[in-house]
């Protein structure tokens, strides 16, 4: 299973091209043995976006489960659904993170 054809898929569900992009580079998630970068999170301020991910979650989902037995190491163990939020509300769902502009960098001198 490709990037790509990932990507269509969830276009399928009514993404647009850029929200299924997003969507389906947060899905392989992060496995830190093989090297493979991905995320667990999807923070946005698209709130329809957000909405229309919430209400295609399980279907989504269903159809991930039915693909991963065909998926290549590492994506067959490191596959999953990403958290598509705000981003104060992922901030709340992780604990210990710092808080917006917690850790600002200045660049006045």
């Amino acid at each position: 299973m490709s990037f790509k054809r990932w990507a269509r898929r969830l276009r399928k569900h009514g993404f647009t091209r850029e929200d299924a992009a997003v969507l389906a580079l947060g899905t392989f998630g992060t496995d830190q043995d093989a090297g493979v970068l991905g995320t667990q999170f999807v923070a946005t301020y698209d709130q329809p976006m957000i909405n229309h991910w919430l209400t295609q979650q399980a279907s989504i989902q269903s159809r991930l489960a039915a693909m991963q037995p065909h998926l290549r190491p590492p994506y067959s163990r490191s596959v999953a659904l990403p958290v598509v939020r705000r981003p104060e509300d992922i901030l709340m769902l992780s604990p210990g993170a710092p808080k917006l502009h917690e850790r600002a960098v200045s660049y006045d001198t």
